[in-house]
């Protein structure tokens, strides 16, 4: 698994032009569903790559992270989706990079999320 993950991550950026050759539809309704709005962007993506390389992706694994052009984005509420996708059973995420840690706003920080939620997560995986 950590070698998919590490796959994933860096070949992300040489991986986009691959989906230039197909068609692809994304319907996206705003609701208040997990998996909607600019924070699953990197879902989004991962799910795309996984599709169109035939590659599953661990039932454990969620990202959440916005994707502006070429650029990963932070994202807000990083605690309750934490706590949400590990009610489910998650404990391997990819962030972005810039809520690793964020002095301004902890809410948003990686560092600052309580031990007993950091203590149930295995991995995190940070891009940028």
């Amino acid at each position: 698994m950590r070698k998919l993950i590490n796959e994933l991550l860096q070949e992300q950026s040489q991986d986009l032009g691959k989906i230039q050759s197909y068609d692809i539809y994304i319907l996206r309704v705003a609701s208040s569903h997990y998996g909607s709005g600019p924070s699953s962007g990197v879902a989004h993506y991962l799910a795309l790559y996984s599709a169109l390389n035939k590659i599953p992706l661990p039932r454990n694994l969620a990202s959440t992270a916005t994707i502006k052009g070429k650029k990963v984005g932070g994202i807000g509420g990083l605690k309750n989706k934490l706590q949400g996708s590990i009610k489910k059973g998650i404990d391997v995420f990819i962030l972005c990079e810039t809520n690793k840690r964020d002095e301004r706003h902890k809410e948003q920080s990686f560092e600052h999320i309580p031990a007993d939620i950091q203590n149930k997560i295995k991995q995190v995986h940070f891009i940028n």
